[in-house]
């Protein structure tokens, strides 16, 4: 199994137990603090496990209560990924003792605006013969036909580009999408010197960029 297909293997399926420092004389415990405990023993008990950050609500302290929470990863190759998972109060004994669970099922993938960023300013500066002074995109959830909007900006001159989903691997959290450049043809061919293709002005980049790291 490659790396990258272990890591989100144990992500979805990990689980363990935490307890807090000293009994306390409380009711719940803040859902910062929950969130804070779960994820630092999920990192310890699964030491392969890509680092993220789980999200709670506020947990009663009594024996049996749970919350639901979600946990959000970075995984290699600008794959991010959420997953949903239960924590529980299994003891108020010694500190108190709670365990988690993530769900077998990744609840949403999809990639980093920060990945988007940096493929697109590559090709933009390769298409435009010059180097975008800002490139800004924001993050794309993996399903396909799911847009996002990315901004060029070229001196005073910005071109909206979309980033599409054209299809995905759910087995390795893996997406593959193009760009395409929303832009009127001649405002193009004057401020940026670019003659585009396509009809009604868009530009297709059909090379499908696969979200994986490199091997």
């Amino acid at each position: 199994m490659r790396p990258a297909a272990l890591l989100a293997l144990l992500l979805v399926t990990g689980c363990g137990s935490t307890t807090t420092s000293e009994t306390p004389d409380i009711d719940s415990i803040a859902g910062s603090q929950v969130g804070a405990m779960a994820e630092r023993q999920l990192e310890t008990t699964h030491p392969g496990m890509a680092p993220g950050e789980l999200t709670c609500p506020d947990l009663d302290f009594e024996v049996g209560s749970e919350v639901r929470c979600e946990r959000v990863a970075e995984l290699s190759g600008g794959r991010l990924i959420r997953v949903s998972g239960t924590v529980s109060v299994t003891s108020t004994e010694g500190g108190g003792r709670l365990h988690v669970k993530l769900d077998d099922e990744v609840a949403e993938f999809g990639i980093t605006g920060d990945a988007l960023e940096d493929d697109l300013r590559k090709r933009a500066a390769a298409k435009l013969k010059a180097e975008p002074d800002e490139v800004t995109c924001p993050y794309l959830t993996g399903e396909v036909g799911t847009k996002a909007r990315c901004r060029v900006r070229l001196d005073d001159k910005v071109v909206v580009v979309v980033a599409v989903i054209t299809g995905r691997e759910p087995e390795e959290n893996l997406t593959r999408y193009r760009f395409e450049w929303r832009a009127d043809k001649a405002r193009i061919q004057r401020s940026l010197a670019f003659v585009a293709t396509g009809p009604s002005g868009v530009v297709d980049w059909h090379r499908d960029h696969r979200s994986r790291a490199a091997a």
